[in-house]
């Protein structure tokens, strides 16, 4: 409702006769209330009807504002009060325009650890490059901080993982996966003597034939030059002239005049050299009979 008016006709003196005291009868003391009259009338007004009514329920929607921009329509201090208490409840209700809380309006230290809820900084909601080696406090990324599987090969740059960062045995054996160091992942070199701890390289790390190779061949019966020393090649594919090979005879198991014949001309070797896929022998006589032998080459 709108404010009462003072309506009260104030035009008291004016009113009068021009000789109140002998046309209009009045006495001294009536004439001077004459002219008290309008002053108490607006006082009377103004105590009792108008401050009532402003300190009331209904005086802020009598009292007019100038126009505020974000609320146009607004012309009491009452809407303005309402409108002013809808947008603070808008701001804490989540009620917040996209974008308007930027990185400006956030004080320096104000979204803390103990302010963040668990979960809540999901990958999702971290920008591609945001989190850079810069921002990320000493120590600060730990086991018990990764999520299983967050750290995927996919994740890491080639070159990232270098040996200033990994810290003292942190890489141990049961943190790496069957088949993990493959030959193209190790450097030429990389594992040198010093990298290798007592007792670490032991027979079931080693496979077969990994540090010895057992070769079997046939002396044969061909033998060049006119005078001993006679001499033949005979082929082993696999064997090199940096090689020292250990040869043995192998007799004939089922015959033993076949086997004692081999041995008799076994005992006319005098000397072997070992050559690229093949083993020159030298012999006293020339021998009539083949003769098998192996050879046992032990490589480091």
């Amino acid at each position: 409702m709108a404010f009462t008016q003072l309506s009260d006709d104030l035009n008291i003196i004016q009113a009068l006769d021009d000789e109140p005291n002998d046309v209009g009868g009045l006495s001294a003391q009536e004439l001077k209330a004459k002219f008290d009259e309008a002053g108490n009338t607006i006082k009377t007004y103004l105590n009792e009807t108008f401050l009532a009514e402003l300190g009331g329920d209904d005086g802020a929607p009598n009292v007019g504002i100038t126009v505020i921009p974000e609320m146009p329509d607004v012309t009491n201090v009452q809407d303005a009060l309402t409108g002013i208490i809808l947008m603070l409840q808008d701001v804490t209700q989540g009620a917040v325009a996209d974008g308007s809380i930027t990185t400006a309006k956030l004080a320096e230290l104000a979204v803390t650890t103990a302010k963040l809820a668990d979960a809540c900084v999901t990958a999702d909601k971290v920008a591609a490059d945001a989190v850079t080696t810069a921002k990320i406090a000493g120590l600060a990324v730990t086991a018990a901080k990764l999520a299983t599987d967050a750290v995927e090969t996919a994740k890491i740059k080639d070159g990232a993982v270098t040996t200033a960062k990994l810290g003292s045995k942190v890489v141990t054996g049961d943190k790496m996966a069957d088949l993990t160091i493959t030959t193209q992942k190790l450097v030429e070199g990389a594992v040198t003597t010093s990298k290798i701890g007592n007792g670490a390289v032991n027979a079931s790390k080693i496979l077969d034939g990994a540090v010895s190779t057992l070769y079997t061949a046939t002396i044969g019966t061909t033998w060049a030059g006119s005078a001993a020393p006679y001499s033949q090649d005979v082929t082993v594919v696999g064997l090199t002239a940096t090689d020292t090979p250990l040869v043995d005879i192998v007799p004939d198991a089922e015959t033993y005049a076949t086997a004692e014949a081999q041995i008799e001309a076994y005992g006319n070797i005098i000397r072997m050299e070992a050559g690229a896929n093949t083993l020159t022998v030298y012999s006293r006589e020339q021998t009539a009979v083949a003769i098998p032998i192996q050879i046992k080459v032990v490589r480091k």
